[in-house]
């Protein structure tokens, strides 16, 4: 088949896989993960946690992304990728939070930096992490992949 024709039967395929692969890059997570200790010291003014509590939440993003594997025909794609963009949302709206008051040193201000990351790593790791490629191959045959 000519390139014109597979789009043409897929096309509701490709523009799931399209937005899966457009979302993915655009939530924030490689971001903010990858500025986490920067993000860190910035909201407590306290270095030397750091990079320890970013890497307590790289391992927790490994724990969840190997439970959603184990657990995904069980609670479902749907249900997984519409947990998971919320938890993105809302994680990224208590960073924002965060940054916007972070000048007042507040201890609540620094539990929602944190909380926030938290959230949008989990929420990533939950979703878009393992599941868009999954159900890229899944939504393809094998020959159009």
């Amino acid at each position: 088949t000519t390139l014109s024709q597979a789009l043409q039967q897929y096309k509701y395929q490709f523009y799931i896989t399209l937005f899966l692969a457009i979302s993915q890059q655009l939530s924030g997570q490689t971001s903010l993960l990858n500025y986490a200790p920067s993000i860190f010291s910035a909201l407590s003014n306290d270095t030397t946690n750091a990079l320890s509590v970013t890497l307590w939440i790289g391992g927790v993003k490994f724990i969840t992304t190997v439970v959603v594997i184990r657990c995904i025909e069980y609670l479902g794609r749907r249900f997984l990728l519409l947990c998971g963009m919320s938890m993105i949302v809302i994680g990224q709206f208590l960073v924002s939070i965060a940054f916007y008051y972070s000048s007042e040193g507040n201890v609540f201000i620094q539990q929602c930096g944190f909380f926030g990351l938290l959230g949008v790593v989990l929420g990533y790791s939950a979703s878009f992490g393992p599941l868009t490629w999954l159900l890229t191959a899944e939504l393809f045959p094998t020959d159009i992949r």
